[in-house]
């Protein structure tokens, strides 16, 4: 995969896919940069990171043209395959929250924003962000964030880091096309943070109230179960609060 460095953007999806507006890329590309001004999450969320610390990068996959049905299968499997890396450098106690952190224990440690095109009744092409602590030790301010050196007392070499989840990236679309649909959501849901635990929620009104996350829908609606229902939520319809 050719890999781009930059030293500073606001955001690595935002110049991924101006970069591929102006060359039009027939091969994956990844974008990397040193500082990420004004990194985005789910919604808009800002996603701020240390210099030189962690990992912001994006990867395009042009012409990946898979039916819209399976677009929420890219979602999981892009975080089932996150989770594998991590694994593999013996990160503890990981999970994934509902619907793209990336968690040890209950702190978050990375994030994904996945930004797709979309042709008729199929992707054309997918943007994938990723925001990964790596070495940072500080978050002031965030006392629910955490890192890979933080969570595991071991300081990581980043293109190592990045190469290896390079390497789970290229797989993707193998995995797309050969993974049957409830295999990926049965794992994916076996992942999910807090699952079949009694939590705290607020919904947009503001109103807290227990429940307890029983999985996803197809099209990835989060199933709470509530004491009067089974209740499903989209983005920003419910705030996890443990």
């Amino acid at each position: 995969m050719r890999i781009i460095r930059v030293s500073q953007t606001a955001s690595t999806n935002s110049f991924l896919k101006e970069l591929h507006r102006e060359q039009s890329f027939k091969e994956s590309v990844c974008v990397i940069a040193e500082q990420q001004t004004a990194g985005r999450g789910q919604k808009g969320n800002v996603w701020l990171t240390e210099p030189f610390q962690n990992l912001t990068f994006s990867v395009l996959l042009p012409d990946i043209l898979i039916p819209l049905e399976k677009q929420y299968q890219l979602n999981m499997q892009l975080s089932l395959g996150l989770l594998k890396c991590l694994q593999a450098l013996n990160i503890p106690k990981l999970s994934l929250k509902w619907p793209n952190d990336i968690m040890s224990d209950s702190k978050k440690i990375g994030g994904i924003l996945i930004e797709n095109s979309i042709t008729g009744t199929h992707l054309k092409h997918s943007v994938i962000g990723v925001g990964l602590n790596v070495n940072q030790t500080s978050f002031e301010g965030l006392p629910k964030a955490s890192s890979l050196k933080l969570c595991s007392n071991t300081a990581f070499n980043l293109d190592e880091v990045l190469q290896t989840i390079l390497h789970e990236l290229d797989k993707l679309t193998e995995y797309l096309n050969t993974l049957p649909f409830k295999v990926t959501k049965r794992n994916y849901e076996e992942a999910l943070f807090r699952k079949d635990v009694i939590s705290v929620f607020e919904d947009l009104e503001g109103f807290k109230f227990n429940g307890v996350i029983k999985g996803v829908t197809d099209s990835g609606l989060l199933k709470v179960e509530t004491d009067d229902a089974l209740k499903l939520f989209d983005l920003k319809e419910v705030k996890l609060l443990f």
